[in-house]
């Protein structure tokens, strides 16, 4: 009853909204940053079985059924500006489908749509939006910034109060989840969802024009980095924030006076309590390196197994339990290559990152590109969208948000008009001729 209860506000909203499309993309954002997947049965009543899916999919799938008998036009426009990409990516959804249909070893419907349908047609409605909307991904991107600094907050009072604060029942059944680890992840699933997207809105500040906005959102930045234990995330924040400095639109004496405030912000950081969670695990990893390192070596010894076919999406779970394993394979490639096989997983992920390869340079937002490419690349190195979480969503939508600004940059950069025939010269004669008519006298 209540799911049913949920469906009609969705399609509520969705047709109440129907033509504001960029307020319906923010409010979904807004579902997957605020509500874990863990927490998502709070509003849709279904904690598990197949109809479990995270509340901001049945939203998703609402507003795209809107849009399409409301204004079908710019979704069809909206699937011919991306049709190889949309025909490669419906291809692996097809096989992925399939595998995890008809493999009885495999699961993972309910992953399937969050992680891999729904942020599909997400970026589909992006598209249709950037064609009503020319400020589309400044508003996108501001909108993920905002979320960020709330999830960053919830995340302080986290490891202040040593407390989840909000769906701890949910993470209760996390089998990772261990309070007195002091590593928190705000309303995400987990504390690399929060690093991931942190890392990624990170490049994007060189866009912020107003200085006491963009250097307090780099702090943000930084503490939420820190509070969520990420060794990688330190690293390429660390690059990501002299980056997003180093080309702000600002002088360069303006940009080393912002450099020095961060300089001392960073030491008065290294002093406070906050960073002894990160120091104790860059100290020791608790065996994290090794256990990368022995799923790096269970994959690469089984690779042929899973060449073109695969177990069904989640069975890299089993697959990794069986070979003795104490986490996953640890990298999104490498469990979806093991799920859905090896080809169709570089094809999806290899997707992606041709429209960001492709947009690279072009997008006219500072800092997105970079973007792009920290966020196809990062959920490699952890099981990112092989599980359900924000990683899914915040894929395809800076992908979008790269492929919007792309075009629209191709389009402002196009081709001069060609110049206008030359006039050809009239004769003396003529004129004196044309002066004298009757008209004239």
């Amino acid at each position: 009853m209540q799911l049913i209860a949920w469906l009609g506000l969705s399609c509520l909203t969705a047709y109440l909204l129907r033509r504001h499309l960029t307020t319906c993309l923010i409010v979904i954002l807004a579902l997957w940053f605020l509500v874990p997947t863990v927490g998502s049965y709070l509003l849709t009543g279904q904690q598990v079985g197949p109809l479990s899916f995270h509340a901001a999919t049945w939203l998703i799938l609402a507003v795209a059924a809107v849009q399409l008998l409301h204004n079908p036009q710019l979704l069809l426009e909206s699937l011919r500006q991306a049709r190889y990409f949309v025909l490669v990516t419906a291809l692996v959804l097809a096989v992925a489908f399939l595998t995890t249909r008809t493999v009885q070893s495999g699961g993972g419907m309910v992953l399937f749509v969050d992680q891999m349908v729904t942020p599909a047609v997400f970026f589909l409605l992006i598209l249709a939006a950037a064609r009503t909307d020319g400020q589309l991904v400044l508003r996108l991107r501001n909108a993920l910034m905002v979320l960020a600094c709330v999830v960053v907050a919830v995340a302080v009072l986290q490891w202040t109060t040593k407390s989840v604060l909000f769906y701890e029942a949910g993470f209760q059944t996390q089998f990772w989840f261990k309070p007195e680890n002091q590593r928190w992840m705000g309303t995400f699933d987990q504390p690399l969802a929060l690093s991931l997207v942190l890392v990624t809105l990170a490049p994007m500040v060189a866009g912020i024009r107003r200085l006491w906005l963009a250097v307090p959102m780099l702090a943000v930045i930084v503490v939420g980095v820190v509070i969520s234990q990420s060794r990688l995330g330190l690293a390429v924040v660390a690059v990501t924030v002299l980056y997003a400095v180093l080309f702000s639109k600002h002088g360069a004496a303006l940009k080393l006076t912002v450099l020095a405030a961060l300089g001392v912000g960073v030491y008065y950081l290294l002093l406070s309590p906050l960073v002894t969670g990160i120091l104790g695990r860059i100290a020791d990893d608790t065996g994290s390196t090794e256990a990368r390192n022995q799923a790096y070596h269970v994959f690469f010894h089984n690779w042929a197994n899973y060449l073109f076919t695969g177990d069904g999406l989640t069975a890299s779970y089993t697959v990794a339990e069986f070979a003795g394993l104490q986490t996953s394979f640890e990298s999104s490639i490498m469990m979806y290559a093991v799920d859905i096989g090896i080809v169709f997983a570089v094809l999806y992920f290899g997707a992606l990152l041709a429209v960001v390869v492709r947009g690279f340079g072009r997008s006219g937002v500072r800092g997105l590109s970079l973007a792009g490419l920290l966020v196809v690349l990062i959920p490699q190195t952890y099981s990112g969208v092989a599980t359900r979480s924000v990683a899914g969503i915040m894929v395809w939508t800076v992908v979008a948000m790269v492929a919007v600004a792309s075009s629209e940059w191709a389009a402002r950069k196009g081709p001069a008009p060609a110049p206008a025939p030359p006039v050809p010269a009239v004769p003396r004669r003529r004129q004196l001729q044309a002066a004298t008519t009757w008209i004239g006298r």
